[in-house]
């Protein structure tokens, strides 16, 4: 620690980080996914993210690929809007936020054995009712929401 005391029984979990993706169709719809979290045991609905596994791939890369697999939604452009500790107390990884307009479908789902994910579309009035009424749980998910509703970001 910075003062020279030696943190005991400490522990960190080691992650990659990762990029979650708000991208919109050219009808205005903020593509989302309702998928199953096992560790809370609850399906929630997200915004698409997935984590930079692929050997040198840099974390826009990563946000491209993992909205095409998750959603079967492909996006030429991204822009950065944000990078911040997922959980600074207990990981060691950084979150990447996304933000993208015009995407478009050009695929099917490309999903893991494990993951069971629904894609849906939600207008700005709908997506504002869902955090109303705490039907959004994750944190990344509701951070990043907050940063484009609050910084004018779905209507350009």
């Amino acid at each position: 620690m910075e003062n020279g005391k030696i943190a005991k029984d400490y522990f960190v979990i080691e992650k990659f980080d990762y990029a979650m993706i708000a991208a919109f169709t050219k009808e205005n719809r903020l593509i989302m996914v309702e998928q199953y979290r096992h560790p809370v045991g609850t399906i929630g609905i997200e915004l698409p993210a997935g984590g930079l596994t692929h050997k040198n791939e840099s974390i826009k890369l990563c946000a491209k690929r993992e909205l095409l697999e998750e959603t079967g939604y492909s996006i030429k452009s991204l822009k950065k809007i944000g990078e911040f500790h997922a959980a600074s107390g207990l990981l060691n990884n950084k979150m990447h936020l996304f933000i993208g307009y015009n995407a478009i479908k050009t695929h099917e789902q490309n999903l893991d054995e494990n993951e069971q994910i629904t894609p849906l579309l939600f207008s700005k009035q709908e997506v504002l009712k869902l955090l109303k009424q705490g039907k959004i749980k994750d944190a990344s998910t509701v951070l990043t929401l907050n940063i484009i509703i609050n910084n004018n970001l779905w209507n350009i």
